[in-house]
């Protein structure tokens, strides 16, 4: 009888072992697809970052109203001039910190014979491969008059957040208020002070009604100052004008292609991952 009562002890143990061995890889493989899902999408807000800081690729040597300096050449192959436009632009930015313009960009096509096989006697059979081949070079742009700046010192350094932009931060189809919430902490982490613009739309896309800046503020917390643009007004323009006004870093994962104001100034990209409730902002690059 002791016997019986002490083998099913030894089972009992060896059973709650096992069950502690499948627990635990279990939770070490959710660490690994955490890890996994967190890198995916830091590399992609790098590639983001350094492809934002090109801001011009031109066939050209010259860009109107910037002064060039060549930094070097940057090349690829790609089949499309929009696909080589992005490798470069990123390969511009990471191997020349200076960067910001590709110019006297070139398209070569380049055929090469290559040995495809054997015939049925033994004899070789060739092939031609044909690459296009895209080069640039890549150059530092300043403006030949760059107006004065009168730059405030401020106790806490501002930054400016892209309210409607980081809303889609991990769900483009269905934005939400808990990516914003979630850049603001690490701002204030950082002893910033956010400044949240909003498109007046911005209310409809996390919810159904308009809200205001006071109501938004409530429900971001951390009492950032918020601004709402008003109907029909792209908050994108406030927010370069702020963001040159208080010498302040934008964050947002928006090219701000259209703005010629937006080139100089600084941008921090990010993402957030839902899943998670994990949030990365970069740091700034022009």
């Amino acid at each position: 009888m002791v016997l019986y009562v002490a083998l099913a002890i030894f089972g009992l143990g060896l059973l709650a072992a096992l069950l502690r061995g499948r627990t635990s890889r279990g939770k070490g493989g959710d660490a690994e697809r955490r890890a996994s899902r967190l890198d995916d999408h830091r590399r992609e807000a790098e590639r983001l970052m350094l492809r934002g800081a090109i801001f011009a690729v031109t066939a050209e040597d010259r860009v109107d109203g910037y002064e060039l300096t060549e930094l070097g050449a940057v090349s690829c192959d790609a089949s499309e001039r929009g696909r080589a436009e992005s490798i470069l632009a990123v390969r511009a930015a990471r191997t020349f910190v200076q960067a910001n313009v590709l110019c006297n960009l070139t398209r070569k096509t380049q055929k090469t014979r290559y040995q495809a096989g054997t015939g049925p006697r033994g004899n070789p059979y060739y092939k031609t491969r044909t690459r296009t081949v895209w080069e640039a070079t890549a150059c530092e742009a300043t403006p030949v008059v760059a107006a004065p700046v009168r730059r405030r010192r401020w106790r806490r350094p501002r930054v400016i957040v892209d309210g409607s932009n980081v809303a889609h931060w991990g769900a483009d189809t269905c934005p939400s208020l808990k990516s914003v919430s979630a850049v603001i902490a690490i701002l204030k982490d950082e002893g910033l002070k956010p400044l949240v613009v909003f498109d007046a739309s911005i209310g409809y896309k996390v919810g159904t009604r308009y809200l205001g800046a006071a109501e938004l503020r409530s429900r971001l917390g951390g009492r950032p100052r918020v601004e709402v643009v008003a109907k029909g007004v792209n908050a994108d323009v406030r927010i370069i004008e702020a963001a040159a006004k208080l010498d302040a870093d934008i964050v947002s994962n928006d090219l701000f292609r259209d703005s010629r104001a937006a080139r100089n100034l600084r941008k921090r990209r990010g993402f957030f991952v839902p899943e998670f409730n994990h949030a990365e902002v970069l740091a700034a690059r022009r």
